[in-house]
């Protein structure tokens, strides 16, 4: 029986798409034996590793464009299927480079050959990945495990899978802890007063303070200390809210201020 083969499955992604030196299967009828797939009708010929009465398992050749892929079986070549010879993926930059690890931001990541780019893995957790062109993929990464000590960050590989193979960056987004308040003292006192916040997590280069809504100057003196002043702007007499913002997200101590008469 001359072999027939029906489709092709190649590499992670299981299509007609792919690169040296993946493995794809052929499948059809009457493949059980066969010797050789061919790759162009003038291109480089594989062994197949396995074969069944439906499938034949080969090693992708190295090639370019899109052959006509043919098997050969008892002195017959089968009819052909189109292979697409995917380049090996390129990556330079991801955007943005940061964010909390709780919940991570959409990030976009750049370089060449990604139109087929399905998947993204960041701290090894792979997530669904969309290209909008040939040089820009996106993926949401799922919550990142974090820290949970100093230094309250850590530096999170990124690898991008497509048709023609996978590419990492390793360590380019910074993944912040969440900031946590333990005390906010003293509780009471005028416009200017100095407070100190301690708690975990205070890093990164955007670390704001507010009270009550209204931003207060600052200055982070370590991971787990901040000076800061009581703002003008909340009422004499009142009690308000102390909220500490890093690249990790936010952190609030309720009623942790109260202002006074001066």
């Amino acid at each position: 029986m001359a072999p027939v083969i029906t489709s092709l499955s190649c590499g992670p992604q299981a299509t007609n798409q792919g690169n040296a030196p993946q493995a794809l299967t052929v499948t059809g009828t009457g493949l059980v034996g066969s010797t050789r797939v061919r790759f162009g009708t003038n291109g480089p010929q594989a062994t197949p590793s396995a074969t069944t009465a439906t499938t034949a398992t080969c090693t992708v050749p190295t090639g370019n464009g899109v052959v006509a892929v043919a098997v050969y079986n008892a002195g017959v070549w089968s009819n052909t299927l189109p292979f697409y010879y995917i380049p090996s993926p390129y990556v330079c930059g991801l955007s943005p480079a940061e964010g909390p690890s709780a919940a991570p931001p959409a990030i976009t990541i750049t370089g060449n050959h990604l139109l087929t780019a399905n998947q993204a893995t960041f701290d090894a957790t792979p997530v669904t990945a969309s290209a909008t062109t040939d040089n820009a993929v996106q993926a949401i990464p799922a919550a990142i495990a974090q820290v949970g000590g100093p230094p309250y960050f850590q530096y999170v590989d990124a690898t991008l899978r497509t048709a023609g193979g996978s590419a990492t960056l390793t360590g380019r987004f910074v993944a912040y802890d969440t900031p946590t308040i333990a005390t906010s003292l003293p509780s009471l006192g005028i416009v200017g007063t100095q407070v100190t916040i301690t708690g975990t997590g205070f890093v990164g280069n955007s670390i704001t303070v507010a009270f009550g809504g209204y931003q207060a100057a600052s200055n982070p003196v370590s991971e787990t200390e901040i000076v800061t002043w009581a703002p003008a702007g909340p009422g004499v007499l009142s009690t308000v809210d102390v909220v500490v913002n890093t690249a990790g997200g936010t952190a609030t101590k309720i009623d942790a201020f109260s202002y006074v008469i001066g």
